[in-house]
């Protein structure tokens, strides 16, 4: 249901990342395995007596945690995850160089670096983390930090955000 709620374009790609859909939003009917983790949280809640409903929030920050790490360690940034349902003929081909069977050259990796951008990719991610940050910053504002904090922490949020531009 959250997923339901999201903009077009952030849905298909959650949607995508969690093994619901194709890069071309096709429901893929397989298994993802992907509700394991809450589910055990779900579980251990019951098992110790606890309200489920009090697990909830629990249970969605380990799937929330677990799927930030799969899209470092296995090279599925969100820029990469982007350009794959990005619907473009770059998103195309990158998935065409993903879909190989064979070790990916360094040529290889170049061109998908390229593709990814090509796809607009990086754009994206550039775009929503500013606006994630002007949130943040926003939501620092109203609740009235000490200045110095205040500045420290968008000092800190800013180079976050930018270290790559």
């Amino acid at each position: 249901d959250a997923v339901d709620t999201l903009p077009d374009s952030m849905r298909h790609i959650v949607g995508y990342h969690l093994g619901w859909w194709d890069s071309d939003g096709n429901a893929t009917g397989a298994p993802s395995g992907k509700a394991l983790r809450p589910t055990l949280v779900l579980l251990t809640a019951t098992a110790t007596g606890t309200d489920t409903s009090a697990a909830i929030p629990a249970a969605v920050a380990v799937e929330l945690a677990h799927n930030s790490t799969l899209l470092r360690n296995r090279k599925k940034s969100l820029p990469v995850v982007y350009a794959l349902s990005s619907g473009t003929p770059a998103g195309r081909e990158l998935a065409k160089v993903f879909q190989a069977d064979t070790p990916r050259s360094h040529d290889d990796l170049v061109r998908a670096a390229r593709l990814v951008d090509d796809a607009g990719g990086r754009a994206w991610c550039r775009s929503q983390s500013d606006a994630l940050l002007a949130r943040a910053l926003g939501h620092l504002r109203s609740a009235a930090p000490h200045p110095a904090a205040e500045t420290e922490l968008t000092t800190l949020a800013e180079f976050v955000v930018h270290r790559d531009r």
